[in-house]
């Protein structure tokens, strides 16, 4: 797992100035496969141990309903953008 830049810039935008960044964030990118917990390797856990926000789709959410982080049922970028800024 390697995090994604927080600004979650498209390629071709280049990496933001210094003085543009207010904080450092990783985003950790997670492939579920078939939405079983059990099948995460243990990078992917160990991620989402730590991550106080998750974000994707619902139903990949709904294992995860009663950990206390804070769930974004979504997968677009433009609500995945407001959420790091």
């Amino acid at each position: 797992l390697r995090p994604a830049d927080c600004c979650l810039r498209a390629p071709n935008e280049g990496a933001p100035a210094p003085h543009e960044r207010r904080h450092t964030m990783h985003i950790y990118i997670i492939g579920t496969g078939p939405g079983n917990p059990d099948l995460l390797t243990g990078q992917a856990k160990a991620a989402i141990a730590a991550s106080p926000i998750l974000v994707g789709d619902k139903r990949m959410l709904a294992p995860f309903a009663s950990s206390g982080k804070h769930l974004v049922p979504t997968y677009r970028r433009d609500e995945i953008c407001r959420l790091a800024a």
